[in-house]
């Protein structure tokens, strides 16, 4: 996990450590590709499961999902994307819109 400062509280004397300073520190669980994408890869199992008679899920359901229900971000969720797909976990079809789980997305 990663943690991003969305502002910056400087003390008199220069430096951070004001209330104000850590209550603006944001844990971002998403941060990283490789767990947006463990999360992604998550969602889809769960989605193609519950439809039975289907091998794909829609984009549209699992980003917003992702970015409603996990909490994650539309940055996180083009970064875990793009590794998913890198890694071949997962592939999108040409149109964008259905999300097919590849086996090695399936066995991790």
């Amino acid at each position: 996990m990663r943690v991003f400062k969305d502002a910056l509280s400087l003390t008199p004397n220069g430096g951070i450590g004001s209330k104000a300073a850590m209550e603006s520190m944001t844990v971002r669980p998403f941060a990283s590709p490789e767990a947006a994408a463990a999360e992604l890869r998550r969602i889809y199992r769960e989605q193609i499961a519950r439809r039975m008679d289907v091998l794909h899920t829609y984009t549209g359901v699992t980003n917003s999902e992702f970015l409603q229900r996990s909490g994650g971000n539309v940055a996180e969720y083009a970064a875990g994307r793009d590794y998913g797909t890198k890694q071949k976990w997962f592939r999108i079809d040409e149109s964008g819109t259905r999300v097919f789980l590849l086996p090695e997305g399936a066995e991790l």
